[in-house]
């Protein structure tokens, strides 16, 4: 592997290679050897990045005997080197320090989380959790489980229940030895004491951040930002992360120079349904969240992304995390 250094901070970039999930041998390690697309994100779909380094990295989540027997399935997986396991486990309730947690990630749509949990993962070495991307090829590996991802949700949503399973696929090692960083999750107050179930049982610390921003700025930002279907050849055609255009050249892709797109979700009507739908949830998950007694943070999302980015990482310290105790709420 090969050090390199990052903003003053030292990190192993570590690129793992395919690897095929089969049903659970409790007997034998969890899942390895998975594949890097780009920095710190878990499951990502045919992405491409240039500061991929090869490498090996054994860590990966083991699998709930729940769903049944299964086909297999190929998952993609981008993860920083991790941080530093654990000599011994901190007493329950206690904070905790460089030990395996679980970082959930919340806010309105367009505020930024997908830059901010890139950043993070690179920073603290860690990884990024993007549902989305996770449940599309699960399903596509596990047609035998396609009812579970039926849904008459008018944003598409899943139920409550198939991200249980979801989530428990993977975490587990992954989570107990890095920073697990949970992309636009929990959803609603019930994915949150799902995560609060997972951390128990995992002995992991858990820890929420919100980012926040009024609701004008949002629809300006979702307005203008804009994805690449050549950087992130979504299998639905539904491209996801916000790329930055070239200089003078607002359609086209700084990293690839395909051409750029608006958002589908991001177009007015729909962009408006998921808004309501977050400040509709958003009392419930802090409230969720104060119960269980979830450390909860809350960056404002406002100015200039390097003083947005630099609030963003202190909120994600290891210290703010907490170990819970031995039963949920």
């Amino acid at each position: 592997m090969r050090e390199v250094d990052m903003r003053s901070m030292h990190r192993t970039d570590v690129a793992v290679a395919p690897r095929v999930l089969a049903r659970p041998d409790r007997s034998a390690s969890p899942l390895r050897d998975q594949r890097t697309t780009e920095p710190g994100v878990v499951v990502g779909a045919g992405t491409r990045s240039r500061s991929q380094r090869p490498g090996r990295h054994a860590a990966a989540p083991p699998q709930p005997a729940a769903v049944g027997r299964r086909r297999s399935v190929t998952t993609t997986v981008d993860t920083a080197r991790p941080m530093c396991a654990r000599d011994a486990a901190p007493r329950t309730g206690e904070p905790i320090g460089r030990v395996g947690r679980l970082v959930a990630v919340v806010g309105p749509p367009a505020v930024g989380k997908s830059t901010a949990t890139a950043l993070a993962a690179t920073m603290l070495g860690g990884s990024v959790f993007r549902l989305r991307e996770f449940a599309e090829l699960y399903r596509i590996n596990h047609p035998e489980l396609e009812h579970l991802f039926a849904t008459v949700d008018p944003l598409g949503w899943l139920p409550d229940d198939t991200v249980k399973i979801l989530l428990g696929e993977v975490i587990g090692d992954l989570a107990r030895s890095s920073t697990l960083l949970l992309e636009s999750l929990p959803g609603n107050a019930i994915q949150l004491r799902y995560l609060v179930e997972l951390a128990i049982a995992h002995v992991v610390g858990l820890q929420v951040v919100e980012l926040v921003a009024p609701d004008s700025l949002l629809t300006v930002r979702a307005s203008t930002r804009r994805v690449c279907p050549r950087c992130e050849p979504d299998p639905r055609g539904d491209p996801h992360r916000p790329v930055q255009a070239l200089a003078g050249m607002p359609d086209r892709c700084a990293e690839c120079g395909g051409r750029l797109v608006p958002r589908r979700s991001d177009e007015p009507r729909l962009f408006q349904a998921r808004l309501r739908r977050f400040r509709d949830n958003h009392p419930h998950i802090r409230a969720a969240a104060q119960a269980a007694r979830v450390p909860y943070r809350v960056v404002a999302a406002t100015g200039a992304p390097a003083s947005v980015a630099q609030a963003f990482l202190a909120a994600c310290q290891p210290a703010a995390a907490t170990l819970l105790r031995g039963a949920s709420t």
